[in-house]
């Protein structure tokens, strides 16, 4: 298995003993899993995907994920390709960090992430305690990440460079992640931290590192509160991580798909680069015009979307108008008005795919979003809407049917 390597980063392995502070009491063999096959053999392919093995002699290095569906587990001593994910969907059984166990399970690569999938806690007797050992990685001139798979590593002086993601995972200014698999850790854009420790694994297309514990993360330094940027500047990609939004209200009913609450449009002004969709799902109402003081939201692209996700929102009092911007011809990039509240002159022509209607505009379709749209066609009308970017097509997509009104 070989996975896109992170840019940038480099190793110099060191090791050191970070917790528990036990001292070793084996009750067995503890070398190199004691003739069992090793976490090495599977981690470098010689124990194939989908084959039957047994670890023996190889320590418990971390609680159970929050979803309690596995831990890891490292050959005694650390070191490269010594670190592995025990995958138990049945539940995880209580075990101490530092439990020496003889575990049986088949290999499996899921999503490029190598696991050891075990079926019950039968499978696996504790057999001693031992003592863990940390590997010290620098992240400076590493090309592929690959060998520290699963193990337990510390990473040294870190920045959080973006987040919380809607996972409340952070990006660090490294390329590794910040994960909650097993400790949720609270933090903020431009936070330090003096080292992060943790078990490296391979997720969405990214390597992240998933602290076990408060201690994991040593000398935290706040990072300054995100300036205010306006909603232009997001969607011109001028401001990213996270963002403060002032005065802004929103312009759209919720979005809902599959009964299941999605989010909703904002805007700060009217013309083009001044709307932007706020994912909030299973928000409980809002209302078109309804103000907001501040929102402090996470920005993220999703399928080419812009996105606020992971809001924060000050609501203000009353509601205001909800400006719409009157476009007499299609631009000649849509991306302009992308979460923009528009008004077109437009014929419909004819009943496309999905609930949609084609239009006489360029590149755009009128879609049914927010109801079931059925407007005249061969007729005149007015029609308004927010500009939704979906299944790689422009959409317009009226809130109700009062958006869509005949030419006098």
């Amino acid at each position: 298995m070989h996975k896109t390597a992170i840019a940038s980063l480099a190793l110099m392995l060191t090791a050191c003993n970070l917790g528990p502070a036990t001292s070793t009491t084996d009750s067995g063999d503890s070398t190199v899993n004691g003739g069992g096959t090793s976490i090495a053999d599977i981690q470098t392919g010689v124990v194939a995907d989908g084959e039957t093995a047994t670890l023996k002699g190889v320590l418990v290095s971390s609680p159970a994920t929050w979803e309690d569906d596995g831990f890891f587990v490292q050959t005694p001593g650390g070191g490269e390709n010594g670190g592995i994910f025990i995958y138990m969907p049945a539940g995880a059984p209580l075990l101490e960090m530092g439990d020496e166990i003889t575990v049986t399970g088949s290999v499996s690569e899921f999503y490029e992430w190598t696991e050891f999938a075990v079926d019950s806690e039968t499978s696996i007797q504790v057999t001693g305690t031992g003592t863990l050992t940390v590997d010290a990685v620098d992240l400076s001139t590493v090309g592929d990440l690959e060998v520290w798979e699963s193990g337990l590593i510390s990473v040294g002086a870190s920045t959080v460079a973006a987040g919380p993601d809607n996972y409340g995972d952070f990006n660090l200014e490294s390329g590794l992640v910040l994960d909650n698999l097993i400790h949720s850790t609270e933090s903020e854009v431009g936070a330090t931290y003096t080292d992060i420790a943790g078990q490296l694994f391979w997720s969405y297309d990214a390597w992240r590192i998933a602290p076990r514990f408060e201690d994991d993360l040593s000398g935290y330094s706040g990072g300054e509160p995100p300036s205010a940027v306006t909603i232009s500047e997001i969607q011109n990609g001028d401001a990213t991580g996270t963002v403060i939004v002032e005065n802004a209200y929103v312009t759209s009913p919720l979005f809902i798909y599959d009964s299941e609450v999605k989010g909703f449009w904002i805007a700060d002004d009217s013309g083009a680069w001044n709307g932007v969709y706020v994912y909030a799902p299973d928000h409980a109402e809002v209302e078109v015009g309804q103000t907001i003081t501040t929102l402090t939201a996470a920005v993220d692209e999703y399928y080419d979307l812009t996105e606020l996700k992971n809001a924060e929102i000050t609501w203000g009092d009353g509601t205001v108008e909800a400006l719409t911007t009157n476009l007499s011809e299609a631009p000649a990039d849509w991306e302009a008005y992308e979460g923009v509240l528009v008004t077109v002159e437009a014929t419909v022509t004819g009943e496309g795919d999905y609930g949609e209607w084609i239009i006489d505009w360029d590149g755009i379709t009128v879609d049914d979003m927010f109801y079931d749209v059925t407007p005249p066609t061969d007729s005149p009308l007015y029609i308004t809407g927010i500009v939704n970017y979906s299944y790689e097509e422009w959409k317009l997509c009226p809130r109700t049917e009062s958006d869509i009104s005949y030419q006098d």
